[in-house]
């Protein structure tokens, strides 16, 4: 049996959900949760993966791989080696990079692989674990399974589980895995919705995840982003319809936004796990309305949230987000097509 889930169907009823549990809510260099709004909940998380997680305190962020083997948010990749060992790709002297959520390579001889080729390949990484700049540690992932996925509207988009192999660590980092035992442990925590380990990848992207984010989603050449199902970024296509490659940078942050109820457009989000949403846009990614129930947001995939209505929040009051911005107010009856928007919500 499969270690990661099947990619969920959309239904009428979603669950949001993140891994960013209320101790989570520190920041740092190397801190992939977002700040929360207020009210004492916990926000959702952006994504939710680390090197180092699970032994104690935070561990540093795996998130954002250069391809051509440059050191990028302290980690540098040299080399990935599929096929059992028998054939490695060098980062900067081999081609490796993501095409429409697909890790690709070509060898410098011809040799091309896609696909299901990744699984069981090994990733080995420099890191500047302490962030002094410095290569301090050496580590190895492993991509475990290899699968494609495919959204209730027909997109195609690829899931990938990542496992650190703490046996193979050298380095600073060893430290972090005292008491581990040579243990595999999964770079993603577990999606709430789903159950699932896994991550897409997104290409040429870079997102700030330090204390001071707008939660924006730029383009980067040669970027590899893990985006973990558990964390907002992972969950648009797999849960939500929203994938990268189909809608682009700036709407694919917007959708973000959106799973995340980023009213503020900064990066704080203003709800937590296990909130229950309908969402219907202009794409048909997704069609859930109720006339009876009362509008939650409205937003454009070129602005972001454009407004919010106070009496339908999903988890906040208004006052929560007062505190952190000045927002535009939408009608409890408004829709996106009334609006000549492209998206909306409503809580439930």
């Amino acid at each position: 049996m499969s270690t990661l889930t099947k990619t969920l169907m959309m239904t009428l009823t979603l669950t949001l959900a993140g891994a960013c549990d209320v101790e989570d809510a520190d920041f740092g260099d190397g801190e992939v949760a977002l700040r929360p709004g207020g009210g004492g909940f916990s926000g959702i998380s952006l994504n939710t993966d680390f090197f180092t997680d699970g032994v104690g305190f935070h561990g540093m962020s795996v998130a954002e791989i250069d391809t051509k083997g440059n050191l990028h948010k302290g980690v540098d990749l040299y080399k990935v080696c599929l096929m059992g060992g028998e054939v490695c790709i060098f980062p900067g002297k081999d081609e490796l990079y993501v095409k429409q959520g697909e890790i690709h390579a070509i060898k410098g001889g011809g040799m091309s692989f896609s696909g299901t080729d990744f699984a069981n390949s090994e990733w080995y990484v420099q890191l500047d674990s302490d962030g002094d700049d410095k290569i301090d540690s050496y580590g190895v992932m492993v991509i475990q399974e290899a699968y494609i996925g495919m959204t209730a509207t027909g997109i195609k988009y690829w899931n990938y589980m990542w496992l650190n192999d703490t046996s193979r660590a050298k380095g600073l980092i060893t430290q972090k895995w005292e008491g581990k035992g040579g243990e595999s442990i999964p770079v993603c925590k577990v999606d709430i919705d789903t159950g699932s380990l896994g991550s897409v990848a997104l290409g040429n992207v870079t997102i700030d995840n330090s204390e001071f984010t707008h939660g924006d989603i730029d383009h980067r050449d040669d970027t590899l982003y893990i985006a973990c199902h558990s964390g907002a970024v992972g969950k648009a296509p797999h849960v939500w319809n929203y994938v990268h490659h189909d809608l682009g940078d700036k709407a694919y942050e917007t959708a973000v936004r959106v799973i995340r109820a980023d009213y503020c457009n900064d990066g704080t989000s203003f709800t937590q796990e296990g909130q229950q949403l309908l969402t219907d846009d202009d794409k048909a990614y997704n069609s859930a309305y109720n006339p009876a129930e009362d509008t939650e947001l409205l937003a454009s995939w070129d602005k972001g949230i454009v407004c919010v209505n106070p009496k339908g929040l999903r988890l906040a009051k208004i006052e929560d987000v007062e505190e952190v911005c000045e927002v535009k107010y939408c009608d409890g009856s408004d829709t996106w097509w009334g609006a000549g928007l492209d998206l909306m919500t409503q809580a439930l």
